[in-house]
């Protein structure tokens, strides 16, 4: 009869600064906070009679970020960025403040229907506060957990053509290259049939992703995108050992997908029913390839646990009336009722529908 009361807070200020037409400031902040309050009507009484202190988990956390746009000119420019990342967690009667640094730098460059894009960051993912404190049933706290620390490098190419002012191709390509350390990952063979979370050594992380869009004037759009990554383990040896060679070194990270897609195609009806009336019509399918639940080198072949291959598909529909006053929109999702699956092999539910009524004045 545990109840956990969880309190989340957040406020955001953003400020930007034009010095020219060449030159540009921003300077961001976003301020979190958690704290979660425990009451347990069936706990014994010497630890109803814990003090507050004993029984805090408080999370705070501040991501304050500047940046410099340069513009040369109307196909170049560059930008430099820097982050300042602070947090002060409570646990129990341990606290922990922290603060590290973030930076990197981008550029465009764009010539007749082409733009090019090139990008570096030192980057962190800060723990969350189901990460650090657990969700009092489930999940196993770790409040040692560290910060995830990154470099990613990404390269992209992207290009948009209209023909007989109607009809658009548009198409987005992007590599990216990602070096990881003290990768967050869920333990999912945690104590006590809890899952938990824990720091791992060094993952290297490339992959590419693209996206085709063909539009017609503004009434019909098809398009989809495909990604393709490997998060592989990079940590030679053993945790904790560096002698001991790893089974597992440069094998995919289990519970991670490798392939997925998904495409969309929608048109729009004017004036239906009545002039000024619009009618839209949507479908969407969702695409993922097989993965391994657990490390590929663990059991035999005939035996190995994958989370398997999932198609689904969705139908929407809006109607605007009353010069769009009024929307109607309904959603079908994963209407062939498919079984579909989280990284973690858990069910996911299964066909839902959805309808949404909208007034604007």
């Amino acid at each position: 009869m545990t109840k956990n009361y969880n309190n989340n807070g957040s406020a955001t200020f953003n400020m930007t600064y034009r010095l020219n037409s060449k030159h540009k400031f921003d300077l961001n902040d976003v301020f979190t906070t958690f704290n979660r309050k425990t009451k347990d009507p069936l706990a014994k009484k010497e630890t109803e009679s814990e003090s507050n202190s004993e029984k805090t988990r408080k999370s705070l956390k501040n991501i304050m970020g500047l940046s410099y746009l340069y513009t040369m000119n109307q196909n170049f420019n560059v930008s430099a960025f820097g982050k300042y990342y602070w947090t002060k967690h409570r646990y129990m009667k341990d606290t922990r403040n922290s603060s590290i640094w973030g930076y990197g730098t981008a550029l465009t460059y764009s010539l007749f229907d082409l733009q090019l894009k090139g990008s570096y960051e030192r980057t962190h993912r800060l723990p969350s506060a189901n990460e650090l404190f657990g969700d009092g049933a489930l999940e196993w706290a770790n409040f040692d957990l560290k910060p995830e620390k990154g470099d990613n490098f990404n390269i992209g190419l992207s290009g948009s053509r209209t023909f007989d002012s109607k009809h658009t191709v548009y198409f987005d390509v992007n590599y990216n290259y990602r070096y990881i350390t003290d990768y967050i990952q869920r333990n999912i063979y945690g104590e006590g049939a809890r899952a938990s979370v824990e720091n791992y050594g060094k993952v290297l992380s490339t992959g590419v992703n693209a996206e085709v869009r063909y539009s017609y004037s503004d009434l019909l759009s098809v398009g989809g995108n495909i990604t393709l990554q490997n998060v592989k383990n990079n940590e030679k040896y053993k945790q904790g050992s560096d002698k001991v060679p790893s089974t597992t070194y440069k094998l995919r990270m289990p519970n991670v997908p490798y392939w997925f897609g998904n495409a969309d195609a929608g048109v729009f009806i004017r004036n239906f029913g009545l002039k000024g009336n619009d009618l839209y019509i949507g479908y969407n399918l969702h695409y993922l390839h097989e993965f391994y639940y657990d490390w590929s080198t663990y059991g035999e072949k005939k035996d190995k646990d994958m989370v398997p291959s999932q198609f689904s598909h969705d139908v929407n529909i809006l109607y605007a009336f009353m010069q769009k006053h009024f929307n109607i929109s309904a959603e079908l999702n994963n209407f062939t009722n498919t079984k579909l699956y989280d990284n973690y092999y858990i069910q996911k539910p299964g066909r839902n529908f959805m309808v949404k009524l909208r007034y604007v004045y």
